[in-house]
């Protein structure tokens, strides 16, 4: 097969190449609906009735030589490979885009609003876009300046250990592990805590418990200070990981793991969104071009990615990740929705509220940068 985007025949009935791009993309299509393996009269009825259930068996086995398409049982229907999702998911991006649907209206209208707290906000936005699309979600995003801690608070675990959170004004949440030695008990650190961070009243303690809380407050500050400084990669938010259960691809244990870990492979994943974000366009990866993680080739996943811009510069990006399976045309309209939406309220949010922000400066290898982009 030479192309999915060829333009169809001038007049009559489709050319032969055009009716097997027709036939595939059609598969692909129903496939995708049902999950159910294609037959040639289920074909026919989907917008292809002036070719005959015959013909349509030839270009399936044709398509089958070429390695589009595979066959369970030799009665039964057909199922596209991961390079059949290749083909169709190029011919969707390569598409012009029409009138946005109202469902890309709705999820850029949701993202419009101004707000200060720009971390919150793109995390939200990753929990949105992966309830709308079922999917895990994966986002990158630089490191915004000017950000401020609003509150921490001491949450005791047992005799010598409690978690510290902090809360920022951008809406980053941190945790540290506290080990304390017992000399003051976590509800007296917390109240000084208070009077150093919020000028509260000061707590009645001892030159030696004042002491001891002093260093507690400048451990937990000097921690935030050095990991708020010390920027070497993109910040990274992933949420959804629970929607993977409800795909049928994955009811085999194995291929639940191979996605499960595929989605915690925080560097790789930073790696996609790394590349996709110098692109500058959407970006898919399917089936082999994605690693394995369970130690063979079966990966029967799907990243699709697309960066998103501070005034006109790329900065992060967003993706999702799911089965091959996917409605590669919906997806693909969200991630774009998704992608403007983000532009436009952080390049106002920024100007808006005068925000600074920092990218780092590491750059991928040649040879990764390479092999990551073989595929696309």
């Amino acid at each position: 097969m030479r192309s999915m985007t060829r333009k169809p025949a001038p007049s009559g009935k489709p050319g032969k190449d055009e009716r097997e791009r027709l036939i595939l993309t059609a598969l692909v299509d129903l496939y995708i609906k049902t999950g159910r393996p294609v037959g040639s009269e289920a074909l026919r009825e989907q917008g292809l009735e002036s070719l005959s259930s015959a013909t349509i068996r030839n270009y399936f086995s044709k398509l089958e030589m070429q390695g589009f398409v595979s066959q369970a049982h030799t009665s039964g229907g057909r199922i596209p490979t991961a390079r059949a999702y290749r083909c169709y998911a190029e011919e969707q991006m390569a598409l012009e885009q029409g009138a946005e649907s109202e469902e890309a209206l709705l999820l850029k209208q949701e993202l419009s609003h101004d707000t200060r707290k720009v971390v919150q906000y793109l995390q939200e936005t990753a929990e949105l876009l992966s309830e709308l699309t079922s999917c895990p979600v994966l986002l990158s995003a630089p490191r915004f300046d000017q950000d401020m801690v609003l509150d921490i608070r001491v949450m005791p675990i047992d005799e010598r250990r409690a978690l510290c959170l902090l809360l920022t004004d951008f809406g980053i949440l941190h945790t540290e592990l506290l080990y304390l030695s017992g000399e003051l008990p976590p509800d007296q650190l917390q109240d000084y805590i208070c009077h150093r961070l919020k000028g509260t009243a000061k707590p009645n303690l001892t030159d030696k418990e004042e002491s001891y809380a002093a260093h507690l407050y400048s451990e937990v500050a000097l921690r935030q200070i050095i990991s708020h400084s010390q920027f070497q990669q993109s910040d990274l938010y992933k949420t959804g990981f629970a929607h993977l259960l409800h795909y049928p691809e994955f009811a085999e244990a194995t291929l639940l793991t191979h996605a499960l870990a595929l989605f915690e492979d925080d560097q790789y994943l930073r790696q996609l969104l790394a590349v996709t974000e110098k692109k500058g366009i959407l970006s898919c990866w399917i089936g082999e071009e994605l690693p394995s993680h369970v130690g063979n080739d079966n990966t029967p996943c799907a990243i699709a990615i697309i960066p998103y811009e501070i005034h006109g510069v790329a900065v992060g990006a967003v993706g999702v990740l799911g089965p091959m399976r996917l409605p590669y045309a919906r997806l693909f309209e969200l991630l774009r929705a998704t992608s403007e939406g983000i532009s436009e309220m952080l390049s106002k949010s920024l100007s808006k509220h005068k925000l600074t922000y920092r990218t780092p400066k590491t750059t991928l290898p040649n040879t990764l940068e390479t092999g990551l982009l073989e595929h696309q």
